[in-house]
């Protein structure tokens, strides 16, 4: 811009502007350092490190080429949500069949044994041991109280199931999207690639021709 000026080809004004645009410039980029210092802090406080130690980034990163529904299986496979709501519907199944086996009449064998002492009087068997057979039947009295256990079993059973499915749904979605943004930002990365190379390849071109033009005007 001061060369243009000087060559009386932009104003004081045109000179200010670009001025003022360059300490602006300059003023954000401050901004943005001193701002990398708490960002910093935190970033280490989370690793549990010294909050000044520096955080060494790559250059550049790799960009890979994710084949198609990678990792989805197991992404439903190794859920925890997912694990912890078919664990409380198998123990809500485990409720059920315990309300009925409660509901049921029950039914107990069992062998009773007497210890008899001797007695002065003759009898027969005198002396000996008794063993008496046992059989006993339990029927249940309160059977609507078992039968709202087992329908409140089997209403748990139903909610859980549709919460995981509603779960392993949203994670689906969640992983179409990520995705998407997975493939779209690759797209954005080959597509700057080419142009950082145009613009190189220009920057060169450029760059040779001055070179050549002052070589020919010497």
């Amino acid at each position: 811009m001061l060369t243009a000026y000087k060559n009386g080809k932009a104003g004081m004004a045109d000179v200010l502007e670009a001025d003022n645009r360059l300490r602006e410039s300059e003023a954000r980029l401050a901004v943005l350092r001193e701002k990398e210092k708490p960002l910093l802090a935190s970033f280490n406080t989370l690793l549990n490190r010294n909050i000044l130690e520096p955080v060494v980034l790559p250059d550049s990163l790799p960009v890979y080429d994710l084949p198609d529904d990678y990792l989805k299986d197991s992404l439903l496979a190794h859920n925890a949500t997912l694990k912890e709501l078919e664990l409380r519907q198998m123990a809500a199944a485990a409720e059920e069949r315990a309300a009925l086996k409660e509901s049921l009449p029950m039914i107990g064998l069992g062998l009773n044994y007497s210890v008899i002492g001797r007695s002065d009087v003759p009898v027969e068997g005198s002396g000996r041991d008794a063993f008496m057979p046992m059989v006993t039947i339990t029927l249940p009295v309160y059977r609507k109280k078992y039968q709202a256990a087992v329908k409140e079993s089997q209403l748990m059973q139903q909610q859980y199931a549709l919460q995981r499915e509603a779960a392993g749904n949203e994670l689906l979605a969640e992983y179409e999207n990520a995705f998407f943004e997975a493939i779209q930002q690759r797209s954005w990365v080959a597509l700057y690639t080419q142009l950082a190379d145009q613009t190189l390849r220009a920057k060169t071109h450029t760059h040779n021709s001055l070179c050549q033009r002052r070589t020919a005007l010497w």
